[in-house]
C-alpha cells in the first residue's frame, strides 16, 4: 500500500471498532498494572468493556468507556485534531472519557453508589480525578490498591 492509500485513524476505527475497542482495553489495562502498579480487572463484554479498581475501605471503582462509536461499539478514547501552527502539521491528540462508579463492598454499608464521568488525557489522570472527586463529595479518602510488591 502506498502512502497516499493509507486509511486514516478514523477509516480504520470505522472498519474494525471491534478491534479498537480490544486495543483500546488492553492499552489501558496495561497502563493499571505495568505504568501505575494497580490492581485492577479489565473485561470485554459484548460491545463494551470496563475496569474495576479495588481501592482501600472495601470501596470499589468501575471505569466504563463514555463514547459510543461505529456500529454500537463503545470507545475509550476520543480523539482530538489539529494543525499545530508552527510545523503545519496535522497533530492527534487522545484522551479517555469514562464514566465512574463507587460502590462499597463492605456487608450493611448504607453508602449510597456514587456515579460520574470524568475526561482527563490519560487513565492516571483519570483515577486521581475520580479520587478527587470522591474526597469533595463524601468525604473519604480512598486509594487504589498496588499490586504486591510494586507500590510506586
Amino acid at each position: 500500500m502506498l502512502p497516499n492509500e493509507t486509511p486514516s485513524d478514523i477509516q480504520v476505527r470505522f472498519a474494525h471498532p471491534d478491534v479498537a475497542l480490544l486495543l483500546e482495553t488492553a492499552m489501558l489495562q496495561g497502563e493499571l498494572e505495568d505504568l501505575l502498579g494497580l490492581q485492577g480487572k479489565t473485561v470485554l463484554a459484548d460491545k463494551s468493556a470496563y475496569i474495576r479498581i479495588p481501592l482501600t475501605e472495601q470501596f470499589q471503582m468501575t471505569l466504563r468507556p463514555v463514547d459510543l462509536g461505529f456500529d454500537g461499539y463503545s470507545e475509550w478514547m476520543t480523539w482530538h485534531e489539529h494543525n499545530d501552527e508552527n510545523t503545519n502539521r496535522r497533530e492527534i491528540h487522545g484522551s479517555i472519557r469514562a464514566s465512574v462508579e463507587v460502590v462499597c463492598k463492605r456487608k450493611g454499608s448504607t453508602f449510597v453508589p456514587l456515579t460520574f464521568t470524568v475526561h482527563k488525557p490519560d487513565l492516571e489522570g483519570v483515577i486521581n480525578q475520580a479520587l478527587g472527586t470522591i474526597r469533595f463529595h463524601t468525604g473519604r479518602r480512598l486509594a487504589p490498591k498496588f499490586i504486591k510488591g510494586v507500590e510506586l
